[in-house]
């Protein structure tokens, strides 16, 4: 199997949302693939307000019918938790699936819906193109309450990754995103 770390935050000195997760991902065979991660959340809030934390799980699975297709499914939250101190704010629970399509190994087609209790179905479409085999670039489009839409530019190189994206809100405008992985 292999474990994963991920660290998450945005906000500024007076309101940040922060993430750690520790997940954990196996093989069950060569068409079923099966994950769980446990995060821990963070709001920071001013003095006069208090922060509110939460460790909430997480759940995957993937099912490769045929080689070039891959459909999974993620739940999250499915406890149904709330941040501590309770009572203040819920934290959604839902989950997601959705179709991946790899056409040869330069383009991968994506399509997911992803349902929460309190939102309407949202989905989403998107594609991978490597220009070249250490640099893709990617395009993406949402639906739902609001369409957006996204792009990015990665760097693959051996055990190294690092992603740079780009959203557009039709309210808020743009916000960008970096990304790095290290594979050891």
């Amino acid at each position: 199997g292999n474990y994963g770390v991920s660290l998450l935050s945005f906000g500024y000195s007076s309101f940040r949302q922060s993430q750690a997760s520790l997940c954990f991902g196996k093989s069950l065979g060569k068409k079923l693939r099966a994950g769980i991660g446990i995060l821990g959340l963070l709001i920071s809030q001013p003095a006069g307000y208090g922060n509110l934390y939460a460790v909430i799980p997480s759940l995957g699975l993937q099912i490769i019918p045929v080689e070039p297709i891959t459909f999974g499914i993620h739940v999250y939250n499915p406890a149904n938790q709330e941040y501590i101190p309770a009572g203040y704010l819920e934290i959604p629970s839902g989950f997601q699936t959705g179709i991946g399509i790899n056409f040869g190994k330069e383009v991968l087609l994506c399509f997911e819906a992803e349902k929460n209790r309190r939102a309407p179905l949202t989905c989403y479409g998107g594609f991978e193109i490597f220009l070249h085999e250490k640099i893709p670039v990617r395009f993406g489009v949402s639906s739902g309450t609001r369409s957006e839409l996204s792009f990015g530019i990665g760097f693959r190189n051996h055990g190294l990754q690092v992603d740079l994206a780009a959203t557009r809100h039709p309210v808020l405008g743009f916000s960008m995103a970096a990304g790095l992985a290290i594979s050891f």
